[in-house]
């Protein structure tokens, strides 16, 4: 979770480096949700007050970032986590394929009927 929160700061403080106020799209998700269309990408902003600042904040996160991939309790945790969500995919792809398959045989009773 840690890692999470670290990437999300050096990405945070990336947008705020590339483009001033933090605004990375035209319109938000909800206002084309609500109205249609789509979003465009604002320009990326060459040089403005406080990008510097932002660009080194980003890389303050980049480093620990870094620190955490390589401390070997994490690598440990997060194999014991792949392998658990590898069992945890393949019993859901179980209970899926079981739930379609009960579906196609209702499916052709209500046809039969």
């Amino acid at each position: 979770m840690a890692r999470k929160f670290i990437q999300m700061g050096m990405t945070r403080a990336k947008r705020y480096a590339n483009h001033k106020g933090g605004r990375k799209y035209d319109r938000s998700a909800r206002e084309v949700e609500r109205e249609g269309g789509g979003r465009v990408e604002l320009p990326k902003s060459l040089a403005h007050e406080g990008m510097e600042e932002k660009l080194g904040a980003s890389e303050v996160f980049k480093e620990v970032w870094r620190r955490c991939v390589g401390d070997e309790r994490y690598l440990e945790l997060k194999r014991e986590f792949l392998a658990e969500q590898k069992v945890w995919d393949g019993e859901r792809k179980k209970t899926l394929k079981k739930e379609e398959e009960m579906k196609v045989v209702k499916d052709e009773e209500v046809d039969d009927g």
